[in-house]
């Protein structure tokens, strides 16, 4: 049995104690998911040792949303953090009104933890490095209670601040980051980021909660879990009233090519688990690579050409596959804005710069094709590196019309 069918029925349980079992594995600290938990809405937050000072901005951004809300909710904080660390982190905590549970590493189930020891019928998931609007509260549980029971969560909004650098402009440029604005521009979504994400505990526990195996080995269990809960009968739907300030993050190139890679390996774990939800498609990084492979043995034992020709087609056939993939990207980029925004306008750089951040974004398709790569043939499923998880399709997601101009 995998992680994610062990965690089903304990995310159900109803043990009727709120209380903090620390020291027990993830999911051991259970409330009710249904009529034992109270009305009101829990706040939880996965922590990490190196965001302490995020932490205390957040939580005390919490604390004003918290009185404007004037309704009952709660704040759990749920930490892996060391032995020097910990004593600090438990202290802010203390200090803030929080409750404190220690949890494992990834953050999908540092979630779990934190939803199975909540008290109340709504959970709010929040990343440690936001900061919540004073109306956040309100918002999330407003927008919950008058869409009704069958409705399984609420996306909300995310804002980006903070200073820019390079290699943020190319990954905002890349589309990945579109998902945190996506309450802006639909109304029903398939699945969101969890760095703003209101659900229903009972909708929540019928589906087991996030994937605790896939957030071990890429990440990216808000897909899993959106969908299941879609699935499920119990929809998401988004509120842009709901509103958090998420820092940009100061990385480097390397940094942000692993994290494209992850997201590759969770895109390939997505395919395996909904393929009804994929098409097949092979990308230009992966038929170039295969030619310029060929090419090169081929090169390397027929006596054709020089070094330079034997070095050079090649690198030629790289190179063609790279203009290839940012056509390629252009045009997608092209009809999704037109989709997705219709009628609307969107700030844009100039040519040259918007024709070079597209080119600078090839290398991290790249890489996320080599994460799908790489986790089709560790599942030992090598056709599932040729197919595509369809993130976005105009079934599962309702646009927001655009103001009619009169």
């Amino acid at each position: 049995m995998d992680s994610h069918a062990r965690a089903k029925p304990l995310l159900a349980a109803a043990s009727g104690s709120s209380e903090v079992q620390e020291g027990a594995g993830p999911l051991l600290r259970n409330t009710p998911a249904g009529p034992g938990r109270t009305p009101g809405i829990s706040v939880v937050i996965p922590f990490h040792a190196d965001r302490l000072p995020l932490l205390e901005r957040l939580l005390d951004s919490l604390r004003e949303a918290g009185a404007r809300h004037g309704g009952p909710w709660e704040c759990i904080v749920v930490d892996d953090s060391g032995p020097t660390v910990e004593p600090a982190v438990r202290a802010l905590v203390a200090a803030s009104g929080a409750r404190y549970l220690r949890g494992p590493v990834p953050a999908g189930p540092k979630r779990n933890a934190g939803a199975a020891a909540a008290r109340h019928d709504l959970v709010l998931f929040l990343d440690s490095d936001c900061i919540a609007a004073p109306g956040l509260l309100s918002a999330h549980v407003e927008c919950l209670r008058a869409a009704g029971e069958s409705v399984g969560g609420a996306l909300g909004m995310v804002e980006f601040n903070g200073g820019r650098s390079l290699t943020w402009d190319i990954a905002e440029r890349s589309g990945t980051w579109r998902c945190f604005a996506w309450a802006a521009d639909f109304k029903r979504v398939l699945w969101g980021p969890a760095a703003n994400f209101a659900v229903r505990a009972s909708a929540f526990a019928a589906v087991g909660g996030f994937d605790e195996g896939l957030s071990v080995r890429a990440g990216g269990e808000d897909v899993a879990l959106g969908v299941r809960m879609t699935e499920a009968g119990h929809p998401l739907i988004t509120c842009r009233e709901a509103l958090v300030w998420h820092d940009r993050e100061h990385t480097t190139v390397g940094a942000m090519l692993r994290r494209f890679y992850r997201y590759g390996k969770g895109e390939g774990y997505d395919c395996a688990e909904f393929p009804r939800r994929t098409t097949w498609k092979v990308s230009p990084a992966q038929a170039g690579l295969a030619l310029a492979v060929l090419l090169a043995v081929l090169l390397a034992v027929l006596p054709v050409g020089g070094w330079a020709w034997r070095v050079g087609a090649p690198l030629l056939t790289v190179a063609a596959t790279a203009g290839v993939d940012l056509w390629q990207w252009r045009r997608g980029m092209r009809a999704f804005r037109r989709r997705a925004r219709p009628g609307g306008q969107e700030a844009r750089p100039g040519a040259l710069r918007s024709l070079l951040l597209d080119l600078a974004c090839v290398p991290f398709g790249w890489a996320n094709v080599a994460g799908l790569t790489a986790q089709a043939l560790a599942t030992g499923r090598p056709a599932l590196a040729f197919r595509r998880f369809q993130f976005v399709t105009f079934d599962d997601f309702e646009l927001r019309l655009p103001p009619v101009r009169r």
